[in-house]
């Protein structure tokens, strides 16, 4: 239903992404709220009649909020698209998080989520994450705080679980998820190196799938 052949490298690439992947959705919505936001990557796509807005921190912010204070500074159902990318990880609060965007979407909301076992995984390949002193790029214990990290650790699976879950309580369904994958993963019963070496019932999908991405529509439309 949504798709693209386009695919993203950085932030400003990555607008276009969601703005052709989305566009059904985003083209037909009389307002959109972009939740962290990418510095805005994502407004130049979008037509003229689509009032954009964002919240988070950063340059190019409209409304600038400390994240993980809750309630967030709109009313119920004061969009009709969130969207929330790359952003949940980086918040201690993320369940409730997750239940604000939610709560401000009047019909969807568009998530997408990162793969910390495959950051793992491309440590273990290739070494430290660009020559730096450290293993992964959002994870490890620094000399001094560090702002742009992940709170969070998970596996996709976890990921799917917590999706199907708070999407429900919150009167979502979920019409699309996807995700950036390698093909024929332990294909035509050949066992993944990882089940030779560890445990043969390993999800060794759970290591090689990229980032995940959903769409949820309000089961009611308010």
């Amino acid at each position: 239903m949504f798709n693209t052949k386009f695919r993203y490298t950085d932030r400003a690439s990555k607008g276009r992404y969601v703005w052709e992947k989305y566009q059904p959705v985003l083209a037909a919505s009389g307002n959109v709220l972009d939740v962290g936001a990418d510095k805005g990557a994502l407004g130049p796509f979008l037509p003229k009649s689509v009032k954009y807005l964002t919240i988070g921190y950063g340059e190019h912010i409209a409304v600038r909020h400390n994240l993980e204070n809750i309630p967030w500074p709109f009313a119920d159902a004061s969009f009709d698209v969130v969207l929330c990318l790359d952003v949940l990880e980086h918040l201690e609060n993320i369940h409730a998080a997750f239940d604000e965007c939610c709560r401000m979407a009047a019909k969807y909301v568009i998530i997408s989520l990162p793969n910390p076992y495959a950051d793992f995984m491309r440590f273990l390949y290739n070494g430290k994450y660009m020559g730096r002193p450290k293993d992964m790029k959002f994870y490890g214990l620094t000399p001094e705080p560090e702002g742009d990290r992940h709170r969070w650790f998970f596996s996709p699976t976890d990921a799917r679980k917590f999706i199907d879950f708070r999407c429900v309580a919150n009167g979502f369904f979920i019409i699309q998820h996807d995700s950036e994958t390698q093909e024929n993963i332990g294909g035509g019963g050949v066992k993944h190196p990882l089940q030779i070496f560890f445990r043969k019932d390993l999800p060794v999908q759970d290591f090689e799938t990229g980032t995940l991405w959903w769409i949820l529509q309000r089961e009611k439309t308010i």
